[in-house]
């Protein structure tokens, strides 16, 4: 897969002959080109919800969300879907059951506003939280009859042209371990979607599966970039960019940081492909 590399701005300035390169770092959506509004695209828009995970996924008039953060940031992440004119989500797909990525998803289905037509998760319907999060979305999902499904490794689903490939460790190293990552590959692009997974998983997936299911063009970092990315899952992934579900201020790899990484929880990043090229920008931290 053709890499794409991340020029800040800074250095495009000093090196205007890599003005070609295929990410490119704008300052807001005026920055994409002339009609851009044409093509097919892939967004995705990872809500500003503080160090907690809520992703926007679109891609031919389908739209999900990849879990939903944490509740108190409810706001935001129907700022969000209201601006992308989302009435109707394809997929609620919930990565693992942890307040920090579940409660946004039982809120969704709470508000009666944007008409889930599934919940997806790797935990079966009945599974005990200790914490009760799985149970709410649960309860919610039978509220509003959204259907509940049960997702695996290996597993697919489309969102428009876009593939969606469930990745999960199948080792009992607890929540976060076996939570739910995906790949989503469109039109030769990739993004890698790492939910929570620890190090140690990132290990082993190098010891047990193909490296090339890794390789990818922009990666969000597993866990909010608290356990860092070993240098051989690293160097498997090569992405050209990176997101950090977190803020700059709280505890992660601060090698992420020296990587050009962007932190959602510093303000909404935004990403747009056609596959070769890549758009991002940042909006300002959130302000309630």
């Amino acid at each position: 897969m053709k890499k794409v590399w991340l020029i800040l701005l800074a250095l495009t300035m000093l090196l205007p002959v890599m003005a070609a390169a295929e990410v490119h770092l704008i300052t807001d959506e005026t920055g994409l080109p002339e009609g851009w509004a044409e093509k097919d695209v892939l967004r995705m828009v990872v809500v500003d919800t503080n160090r907690s995970d809520a992703i926007l996924l679109q891609c031919g008039g389908e739209s999900m969300m990849v879990d939903g953060g944490f509740n108190s940031h409810y706001k935001r992440l129907f700022a969000t879907l209201d601006k992308y004119g989302v009435t109707e989500l394809k997929y609620l797909f919930s990565t693992h059951c942890d307040g920090d990525h579940s409660e946004g998803l039982t809120t969704i289905m709470n508000s009666d506003l944007y008409a889930p037509q599934v919940l997806l998760s790797p935990n079966a319907e009945n599974y005990d939280d200790p914490d009760d999060h799985h149970e709410k979305m649960v309860r919610a999902a039978k509220r509003h009859n959204v259907p509940y499904q049960q997702i695996d490794d290996g597993d697919v689903l489309t969102l428009g042209e876009a593939v969606i490939t469930v990745i999960r460790c199948d080792q009992k190293w607890g929540q976060n371990a076996r939570s739910a990552a995906c790949r989503v590959d469109f039109n030769g692009g990739r993004l890698l979607l790492l939910a929570d997974v620890s190090n140690r998983v990132l290990t082993y997936w190098m010891e047990t599966r193909d490296a090339a299911e890794f390789d990818c063009d922009l990666m969000k970092a597993p866990h909010h970039g608290i356990d860092g990315v070993g240098e051989d899952f690293m160097n498997a992934a090569s992405p050209g960019a990176i997101i950090c579900t977190n803020c700059t201020s709280y505890d992660h790899d601060k090698r992420l940081e020296q990587m050009g990484a962007l932190y959602s929880g510093d303000g909404t990043v935004h990403v747009e492909t056609d596959g070769t090229d890549w758009y991002i920008w940042q909006d300002p931290n959130w302000i309630d």
